[in-house]
């Protein structure tokens, strides 16, 4: 059976002249004739109102079948201005004032006060407190400087309600207008830890939080060094963020948090103890550190050595061995004389006596430090803010001296030798409720 008669018989159709046609246009090839036929029918060959057509014409023909739809319009270009990610954005990309984002929408007051123009303490006579300024005409006006200070009108305030607006201020000259991203990323850079308070205006323990904690210079001095403070309202936009991925069931709720992972390292669910809290805060410096850090921590600005005291130090040092190397070159010089000028020699404990100081009692002049030594044993014990550090020194080689001996020992405070501040007085030194780390040293 030819081709011709195999086409026919299975697309059953009896003209020969189309079955040769589509036969020549698949190459000689039955099935890829039959599948021509099937597909197209008789119209993709020649009748007798449709003369033969050539295989560009066919192909041309075939093509416009398969792509009859209309050809679409080209995508319009369009243009997007980036977001700053600073802020949060609404769902719309408008960024969120950072008052909002913070404070939430509640109706500002004394106890929701907001960012405004100035956060300097209002003073009671607001009478006097004007400045000069051009309103829309271009005319030179006055008005309240007050008047826009934390978002509440101080003008309409009185006497009273403005000291109670100082008393219960956030901490605005701590805090950072971040959102927890961008806080997060600031951290990392500064090799800082976070340090957030999530709080509801409606409790009064965190106007209490606002009133006797955060007011506190040396809490501010802590916090400033070693972390990047963050402070939500609970209905706010960033303090929503934050309760959608940590959650906690009391306020005001104080937190660490590491900038790298994220993760919550310690919580505070109460107002704490300000000596308390420091004390935490200082152990918890001492025994963490960031990726990349240096290992040490950041002192306070008060504990930081005095380069003026250190160089008065250095030179009565100075001076005591060039005393002893006169003595010792002295002709004549005794056997004693010449043990006198090891006994000058400050740079080390050795010439600390140890000495069993009395305990001060209780009072408004006295300080609680806590000695720990490298075996985990810890001691608290009350000094005068006035003693010197010295007086330490002697407590703790009277105190330990079953594990000093008469070995040298070292007294840091967040990895400050306390040794090169002997002669300042424990508040000069920043010791005040401080956490001591007592090291041996053997040779």
């Amino acid at each position: 059976m030819s081709s011709v008669d195999t086409f026919l018989a299975i697309t059953n159709t009896e003209d020969a002249a189309v079955a040769q046609q589509f036969i020549e246009m698949a190459g000689g090839d039955i099935d890829t004739a039959v599948s021509l036929f099937f597909e197209h029918g008789t119209d993709a060959t020649a009748t007798d109102n449709n003369p033969v057509r050539s295989d560009e014409q066919l192909a041309q023909d075939l093509q416009n079948d398969a792509y009859n739809d209309e050809v679409r319009a080209p995508i319009q270009p369009v243009t997007e201005q980036l977001v700053d990610t600073l802020y949060p954005v609404s769902g719309n990309g408008v960024p969120i004032d950072p008052s909002t984002a913070i404070f939430g929408s509640r109706p500002t007051g004394i106890f929701n006060q907001t960012f405004g123009g100035d956060h300097e303490e209002i003073d009671d006579d607001v009478d006097n407190q004007f400045e000069t300024i051009m309103d829309e005409e271009g005319n030179i006006v006055q008005r309240h400087r007050s008047n826009y200070s934390r978002g509440i009108d101080v003008d309409n305030m009185t006497a009273t309600q403005r000291r109670l607006a100082n008393l219960f201020r956030p901490p605005f000259d701590i805090m950072e207008k971040y959102n927890l991203a961008t806080a997060k990323t600031e951290a990392r850079s500064k090799q800082k830890w976070i340090l957030i308070n999530i709080q509801d205006p409606t409790e009064f323990q965190c106007q209490m939080l606002n009133r006797d904690f955060w007011s506190n210079t040396d809490i501010k001095d802590i916090v400033h060094e070693n972390f990047v403070f963050l402070q939500y309202q609970k209905d706010s936009v960033n303090g929503d963020d934050y309760t959608n991925f940590y959650h906690f069931e009391s306020f005001p709720h104080i937190a660490i948090l590491d900038p790298m992972t994220g993760e919550r390292l310690k919580v505070w669910s109460t107002v704490p103890n300000i000596s308390d809290w420091i004390e935490q805060v200082v152990d918890f410096l001492s025994s963490h550190s960031l990726p990349g850090a240096t290992g040490s921590v950041t002192p306070l600005p008060q504990q930081r050595s005095n380069q003026a005291e250190l160089i008065s130090l250095d030179s009565a040092w100075e001076d005591a061995e060039e005393d002893g190397d006169e003595e010792e070159s002295a002709p004549g010089s005794s056997e004693s004389e010449g043990s006198s000028i090891q006994i000058i020699d400050n740079n080390t404990t050795f010439a600390i006596k140890p000495i069993e100081n009395e305990e001060p009692p209780q009072g408004p002049d006295t300080t609680r430090i806590q000695i720990r030594t490298s075996d985990g044993k810890r001691v608290v014990r009350r000094f005068l803010s006035s003693d010197t550090v010295r007086s330490l020194f002697e407590f703790v080689k009277f105190y330990f001296k079953d594990i000093i001996e008469n070995h040298e020992f070292q007294l840091t405070s967040q990895r400050v030798n306390l040794f090169e501040s002997l002669g300042n007085t424990i508040e000069e030194a920043n010791l005040k409720n401080a956490s001591v780390l007592l090291e041996v040293i053997k040779d």
